[in-house]
């Protein structure tokens, strides 16, 4: 006879206040319209998924780190609508990323909206503090482009030959083929990259294996550049002296 977790845990704890707050139908029933009922085989729970993505961003942690504490932790799988203590994990960390693609823009938003009317009906936060909205952009994706960017380059040239065309000046060039010399030696740089190194052989398909495996091949590539030129060095050096 296997006890339920509501014999195994608290039920004064935070999350299984939460739990008994948050409206698990209603989110259900929107995650429906992201589901296939007919095609491929079954997803997981929306209630698990759904779960273990508040968790997530609750106690800050990763798409594994998640997954571990989970296992271990009886309050959490009861968040997540377990009746039973679960010993193996629910899913594999990459249906994270699969499950957020799945709820887009509109899905998170509607999670958002749901997490923002709970803390007001729990007196958590007030109406004035919704109205002023205070982000971190330290880790977002910047659009800039850096002084050496070979594209910047282009874009300035494209840019001056259409100002140039407009007030009716008449240039000797375009400088197209300036701009396919310049940009000759990185493309053959990559190619080395990409044949003798094999820079897009991956050892893993998480983001931080692949951007590890990247930067390891340029500072391999980097090291063995610097012990070349310092062993022609010497070369040279030697044929000089020899000549003379």
């Amino acid at each position: 006879m296997r006890p339920e977790l509501l014999d195994l845990i608290d039920p004064r704890h935070e999350l299984v206040q939460l739990s008994q707050r948050i409206d698990w139908a209603e989110l259900e029933r929107h995650c429906q319209s992201f589901y296939c009922s007919n095609n491929g085989r079954p997803g997981s729970s929306s209630r698990l998924m759904i779960g273990l993505t508040l968790l997530k961003h609750i106690y800050a942690l990763s798409d594994e780190h998640c997954i571990a504490r989970w296992v271990e932790n009886p309050y959490w799988q009861h968040f997540c609508g377990e009746q039973y203590f679960q010993h193996r994990p629910p899913i594999d960390p990459t249906t994270f990323g699969r499950f957020r693609r799945r709820l887009g823009e509109g899905g998170l938003k509607t999670l958002m909206k749901m997490t923002v009317r709970l803390g007001l009906e729990l007196n958590i936060i007030d109406e004035a503090s919704c109205k002023t909205l205070v982000a971190d952009t330290t880790v977002m994706e910047k659009a800039v482009a850096y002084p050496t960017d070979n594209q910047l380059f282009k874009r300035v040239q494209e840019q001056l030959v259409m100002l140039a065309k407009a007030q009716g000046i008449s240039l000797r060039q375009s400088y197209e083929k300036e701009l396919t010399f310049a940009r000759w030696g990185i493309e053959e740089d990559y190619k080395t990259l990409k044949s003798r190194l094999q820079i897009e052989q991956f050892s893993g398909k998480k983001v931080q294996t692949v951007l590890q495996d990247i930067y390891a091949t340029v500072i391999h590539k980097n090291i063995v550049a610097l012990a070349c030129q310092c062993a022609q060095h010497q070369v040279d050096g030697g044929i000089k002296k020899t000549s003379v």
